[in-house]
């Protein structure tokens, strides 16, 4: 698994009429994946993707690595999606 490089927040910086900008540090959203089978195979989705970490004694979940945009996705075996990490720069 690869390591977190985690760099310095910056501020806001203030658009042309001195007021600051918003900037998002961390956007989750969730999805539900419809499919005919009951449960996902996970064991065979993770086989599929790349940068993916999966350990059913330690997590019910497939942890994705996404290099763009840099965020996580966790795949559970009943179709729920869940990204994390979604950042504005």
């Amino acid at each position: 698994m690869r390591k977190r490089c985690y760099t310095l927040l910056e501020g806001p910086k203030p658009n042309l009429d001195g007021v600051p900008l918003p900037i998002v540090h961390n956007l989750v959203c969730c999805s539900m994946i419809q499919s005919k089978m009951k449960h996902l195979d996970l064991d065979l989705i993770k086989t599929l993707l790349p940068f993916s970490f999966y350990d059913k004694k330690k997590f019910a979940a497939i942890t994705i690595r996404l290099s763009n945009p840099e965020c996580t996705a966790l795949l559970f075996s009943s179709g729920k999606l869940v990204v994390t990490g979604g950042r504005c720069w």
